[in-house]
Protein backbone atom coordinates (compact mmCIF):
# COMPACT_ATOMS: atom_id res chain seq x y z
CA UNK A 1 0.00 0.00 0.00
CA UNK A 2 3.06 2.36 1.14
CA UNK A 3 4.38 2.00 -2.56
CA UNK A 4 1.19 2.53 -3.91
CA UNK A 5 0.98 6.03 -2.42
CA UNK A 6 4.51 6.81 -3.19
CA UNK A 7 3.63 5.85 -7.04
CA UNK A 8 1.10 8.64 -7.07
CA UNK A 9 2.57 11.28 -5.22
CA UNK A 10 3.52 14.49 -8.20
CA UNK A 11 7.31 15.60 -7.90
CA UNK A 12 8.04 12.56 -5.87
CA UNK A 13 12.18 12.03 -6.65
CA UNK A 14 13.23 9.01 -9.23
CA UNK A 15 12.66 5.72 -7.25
CA UNK A 16 14.60 3.76 -9.68
CA UNK A 17 17.16 3.94 -12.62
CA UNK A 18 17.08 2.17 -15.97
CA UNK A 19 21.00 2.85 -16.97
CA UNK A 20 21.81 2.68 -20.45
CA UNK A 21 24.41 3.83 -22.56
CA UNK A 22 24.54 3.42 -26.37
CA UNK A 23 25.18 5.87 -29.04
CA UNK A 24 27.69 8.00 -26.55
CA UNK A 25 28.85 11.13 -28.06
CA UNK A 26 31.94 12.02 -25.42
CA UNK A 27 34.58 10.23 -27.75
CA UNK A 28 36.45 10.07 -24.20
CA UNK A 29 39.00 7.50 -24.61
CA UNK A 30 37.73 5.66 -21.47
CA UNK A 31 36.17 3.57 -23.44
CA UNK A 32 34.85 2.93 -27.15
CA UNK A 33 31.78 2.29 -27.47
CA UNK A 34 31.88 5.37 -29.20
CA UNK A 35 33.43 3.48 -31.89
CA UNK A 36 31.20 0.37 -32.03
CA UNK A 37 27.82 1.72 -31.44
CA UNK A 38 25.08 -0.59 -30.79
CA UNK A 39 22.55 -2.21 -33.52
CA UNK A 40 20.23 -0.15 -33.97
CA UNK A 41 17.60 -2.94 -34.54
CA UNK A 42 18.42 -4.05 -31.12
CA UNK A 43 17.93 -0.64 -28.91
CA UNK A 44 15.48 0.51 -27.10
CA UNK A 45 13.80 3.27 -28.54
CA UNK A 46 12.22 6.91 -27.58
CA UNK A 47 8.67 5.25 -27.49
CA UNK A 48 10.04 2.14 -25.63
CA UNK A 49 10.80 4.66 -23.01
CA UNK A 50 7.90 6.55 -22.96
CA UNK A 51 5.95 3.17 -22.23
CA UNK A 52 7.92 2.36 -19.09
CA UNK A 53 5.56 2.22 -15.46
CA UNK A 54 5.09 5.02 -13.78
CA UNK A 55 7.98 5.98 -11.62
CA UNK A 56 10.38 5.19 -14.38
CA UNK A 57 11.65 8.35 -16.15
CA UNK A 58 14.72 9.04 -18.73
CA UNK A 59 17.51 10.71 -17.98
CA UNK A 60 20.93 11.31 -19.55
CA UNK A 61 23.46 10.37 -16.85
CA UNK A 62 26.48 11.65 -19.43
CA UNK A 63 24.64 14.77 -20.18
CA UNK A 64 23.93 14.94 -16.13
CA UNK A 65 27.60 14.53 -15.38
CA UNK A 66 28.94 16.58 -18.05
CA UNK A 67 26.77 19.63 -16.90
CA UNK A 68 27.15 19.10 -12.76
CA UNK A 69 29.52 21.68 -11.22
CA UNK A 70 30.92 18.67 -9.68
CA UNK A 71 29.49 15.16 -8.36
CA UNK A 72 29.46 13.12 -4.21
CA UNK A 73 30.54 10.08 -3.41
CA UNK A 74 29.50 9.85 0.47
CA UNK A 75 30.62 6.24 0.98
CA UNK A 76 30.28 4.59 4.20
CA UNK A 77 32.49 1.77 3.32
CA UNK A 78 35.27 0.37 1.66
CA UNK A 79 35.08 1.23 -1.92
CA UNK A 80 37.43 -0.30 -4.43
CA UNK A 81 37.83 1.90 -7.90
CA UNK A 82 33.98 3.06 -8.06
CA UNK A 83 32.64 3.54 -11.44
CA UNK A 84 31.11 6.89 -10.35
CA UNK A 85 34.36 8.47 -10.25
CA UNK A 86 35.69 7.47 -13.47
CA UNK A 87 32.56 8.60 -14.97
CA UNK A 88 32.90 11.65 -13.53
CA UNK A 89 36.63 12.17 -14.07
CA UNK A 90 35.80 11.17 -17.82
CA UNK A 91 33.15 13.71 -17.95
CA UNK A 92 35.52 16.69 -16.50
CA UNK A 93 33.59 16.61 -12.91
CA UNK A 94 35.34 16.89 -9.86
CA UNK A 95 34.03 14.80 -7.33
CA UNK A 96 33.87 15.26 -3.70
CA UNK A 97 34.21 12.15 -1.58
CA UNK A 98 34.59 10.54 1.77
CA UNK A 99 37.59 9.99 2.75
CA UNK A 100 37.75 6.68 3.18
CA UNK A 101 39.17 3.30 1.61
CA UNK A 102 40.42 3.51 -2.08
CA UNK A 103 38.80 6.49 -2.25
CA UNK A 104 41.89 8.42 -1.02
CA UNK A 105 43.87 7.40 -3.64
CA UNK A 106 40.96 8.12 -6.15
CA UNK A 107 40.51 11.79 -5.21
CA UNK A 108 43.51 13.73 -5.02
CA UNK A 109 42.67 16.49 -2.30
CA UNK A 110 42.40 20.26 -3.97
CA UNK A 111 43.27 18.91 -7.11
CA UNK A 112 40.35 16.38 -8.67
CA UNK A 113 38.03 17.36 -5.99
CA UNK A 114 37.58 17.15 -2.44
CA UNK A 115 37.74 14.49 0.28
CA UNK A 116 35.66 14.79 3.69
CA UNK A 117 35.41 12.74 6.90
CA UNK A 118 32.90 9.74 6.27
CA UNK A 119 29.54 10.28 8.06
CA UNK A 120 30.08 13.63 9.06
CA UNK A 121 27.08 15.79 7.41
CA UNK A 122 28.51 18.94 8.35
CA UNK A 123 31.73 18.51 7.12
CA UNK A 124 30.01 17.61 3.88
CA UNK A 125 27.87 20.37 3.73
CA UNK A 126 30.83 22.83 4.47
CA UNK A 127 32.68 21.70 1.29
CA UNK A 128 29.17 21.68 -0.81
CA UNK A 129 29.28 25.17 0.16
CA UNK A 130 32.86 25.91 -0.93
CA UNK A 131 31.79 23.78 -4.06
CA UNK A 132 28.97 25.81 -4.89
CA UNK A 133 30.54 29.19 -4.09
CA UNK A 134 33.24 28.60 -5.88
CA UNK A 135 32.24 27.42 -9.64
CA UNK A 136 35.50 28.58 -11.37
CA UNK A 137 37.91 26.46 -8.69
CA UNK A 138 35.47 23.42 -9.83
CA UNK A 139 36.15 24.04 -13.65
CA UNK A 140 39.51 24.08 -13.41
CA UNK A 141 39.45 20.75 -10.64
CA UNK A 142 37.20 19.35 -13.53
CA UNK A 143 39.61 19.98 -16.23
CA UNK A 144 42.25 18.15 -14.16
CA UNK A 145 40.22 15.10 -13.80
CA UNK A 146 39.32 14.52 -17.43
CA UNK A 147 43.28 14.80 -17.71
CA UNK A 148 43.65 11.89 -14.79
CA UNK A 149 40.73 9.82 -16.44
CA UNK A 150 43.04 10.00 -20.00
CA UNK A 151 46.14 9.13 -18.28
CA UNK A 152 45.36 6.90 -15.77
CA UNK A 153 42.31 5.17 -16.28
CA UNK A 154 41.89 4.78 -20.50
CA UNK A 155 41.43 1.51 -22.24
CA UNK A 156 44.88 1.87 -23.90
CA UNK A 157 46.36 2.58 -20.09
CA UNK A 158 44.83 -0.50 -18.76
CA UNK A 159 46.01 -2.49 -21.49
CA UNK A 160 49.41 -1.23 -20.74
CA UNK A 161 49.31 -2.24 -17.49
CA UNK A 162 48.25 -5.69 -18.01
CA UNK A 163 51.02 -5.97 -20.69
CA UNK A 164 53.49 -4.94 -18.29
CA UNK A 165 52.37 -7.29 -15.41
CA UNK A 166 52.20 -10.27 -17.84
CA UNK A 167 55.71 -9.59 -19.35
CA UNK A 168 56.53 -9.41 -15.16
CA UNK A 169 55.17 -12.85 -14.84
CA UNK A 170 56.60 -14.53 -17.61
Amino acid sequence: MELKRKMNQPNRPTDACIILTYRCQMQCQMCNIWQHPTDVEKEITADELQRLPRGFEFINLTALLSGALFSVVPSLWYENLPNTILESYACGTPVLASDIGSLTGCVNNNETGYLFQPNNPNRLAKYLEKCLDNPQEMLRMGQTARAVALERYSARKHIQSLEELFSELL
